[in-house]
């Protein structure tokens, strides 16, 4: 009886131990966090994240003469993140700071395309193009008229707009601009694969861009062009090869650095 009676006396005291251990254990264990403050922890992740972004911004300008404009939508490429510039010319990017490679295009070819490398570590990063446009007056062409096919074949030197040469700036030869006489003594416009009334035409370029690299003052550059029409008569006066500089500028802004 005595024995059956300490027997008892050990379980209860195991139970209540045991009892007192998941007790302290349960007390121990933190509760299960609320779904405001996952959302909060979340919303401090992504906070965090964008601190340690900085802003690429990059602006383009067009220059003839004394005008001067914004350029909007021009396709501005960082890696495979791309957009297009604004009304005011400008693009955007939240980046991490390292070395970009950016490329600035026209879908219209209207401008031609710029890719530079851009080390992005400042709270902003300006990179500023300015694209200035200028007519290469032509000194000299010959023309050679494809009856058959209705084609003619123009070849044409200019003096090429002297300018320092900089690693900032680079310089591109566009498609000649090309006024003449077609058959039936109509005058009209020829550019890149384009023919137009020359009433109608605007002075908007648009065709290929070739790099190019003056040597020296009065540098001479030669190209041809084919005019599907048969031109009778180039207007050398009023005829021009577009030239195109662009300057780019890198100014970093540090903001409580």
């Amino acid at each position: 009886m005595q024995r059956k009676t300490i027997e008892t006396s050990a379980i209860l005291l195991f139970s209540l131990i045991l009892a007192i251990l998941l007790l302290t254990n349960f007390t121990a264990v933190s509760p299960l966090a609320t779904k405001a403050e996952v959302e909060q922890e979340q919303l401090l992740e992504i906070t965090d994240a964008k601190a340690n972004l900085v802003e690429l911004i990059i602006k383009v300008e067009h220059k003839m003469g004394d005008f001067s404009k914004p350029v909007d939508k021009m396709l501005v490429r960082i890696g495979d993140r791309v957009t297009i510039t604004n009304k005011d010319g400008v693009a955007v990017f939240l980046v991490s700071p390292m070395v970009y490679t950016v490329t600035v295009s026209s879908p219209e070819n209207k401008l031609p395309t710029w890719s530079g490398e851009i080390p992005v570590s400042a709270s902003k990063t300006l990179l500023s193009l300015t694209y200035t446009e200028l007519r290469a007056e032509i000194t000299r062409i010959d023309s050679l008229i494809d009856y058959e096919n209705e084609t003619t074949m123009v070849t044409l030197s200019v003096i090429l707009p002297s300018y320092k040469q900089q690693e900032n700036h680079r310089i591109y030869a566009g498609s000649p601009v090309l006024y003449y006489i077609d058959d039936s003594y109509k005058p009209r416009v020829a550019l890149y694969n384009h023919i137009y009334a020359a009433e109608e035409y605007t002075g908007q370029y648009i065709g290929t861009f070739n790099p190019v690299t003056p040597k020296g003052v009065n540098s001479s550059y030669t190209t041809t062009q084919n005019i599907n029409d048969i031109a009778m008569l180039i207007l050398t006066s009023k005829s021009y090869l577009p030239v195109f500089f662009v300057e780019s500028v890198v100014v970093e802004v540090r903001v409580n650095e």
